[in-house]
């Protein structure tokens, strides 16, 4: 059984008057995300990508709206506004600028004890997972993200993630802004980690040649149109 599928998923601007015009985002959108295993979705910029993935995520920016269609989770039929009660916690969504995502404000630490509340020996042991070495894992949860570099901010965020142990992870492009030895290992980690711990991730992006060894099943959109 999908842990989350959508039939015929339609998501519009709403008018804010009467003259407004409607202008269509998603149009008749069917994708199914299989438990404990990567479903990809790939398409050009512009898509409809994101506006798919944050309507699931129950993240949708204001003056955007489901219009109609069906969202089912673990088999049962749910609303929008349930979305966005289970958001963060059972759906977490991860955009795809990392070094955007985190506060720059506060170090690593901060950010991974304050969204997860795990210990710190659970903290070394998922830095570790994640490829960071055992002599670094201190300076890395020491520094502000500004600190750090984009395949390092980005492997944090993974942490954080890991931490909360969402049901459905949703990685929106979480490879574009990184060089091509960064992004493979990227790419590698996601498979380990749904390995590891048996998430079910969703994964975005453009490049069907960096996803296609570790998807089980890849949806394609084009112009906002039913991925195929």
């Amino acid at each position: 059984m999908p842990l989350l599928q959508t039939e015929n998923l339609t998501i519009h601007t709403s008018p804010g008057n009467p003259a407004s015009q409607v202008t269509i985002l998603l149009d008749m959108v069917n994708l199914s995300i299989e438990e404990n295993a990567i479903t990809s979705l790939i398409g050009k910029s512009g898509a409809g990508k994101t506006i798919f993935a944050r309507a699931i995520s129950g993240l949708l920016p204001p003056g955007v709206v489901i219009g109609s269609g069906n969202i089912f989770y673990r088999g049962r039929q749910i609303d929008y506004a349930g979305l966005t009660q289970m958001r963060g916690r059972e759906i977490l969504y991860l955009p795809q600028n990392a070094s955007a995502s985190l506060n720059p404000v506060y170090k690593i630490k901060q950010q991974v004890f304050e969204t997860s509340r795990i210990s710190l020996d659970e903290t070394l042991k998922i830095m570790e997972i994640l490829d960071f070495k055992p002599g670094e894992i201190d300076r890395i949860l020491s520094s502000y993200p500004f600190q750090l570099s984009g395949g390092q901010n980005q492997r944090c965020l993974l942490a954080m993630a890991i931490a909360i142990r969402p049901r459905l992870l949703i990685l929106d492009e979480p490879t574009s802004s990184l060089h091509d030895d960064a992004r493979q290992n990227v790419i590698d980690l996601v498979e380990r980690i749904r390995d590891l711990y048996g998430l079910t991730i969703l994964l975005i992006s453009h490049d069907l040649n960096m996803v296609k060894n570790i998807s089980g099943n890849i949806y394609t959109i084009s112009g906002g149109q039913n991925p195929f």
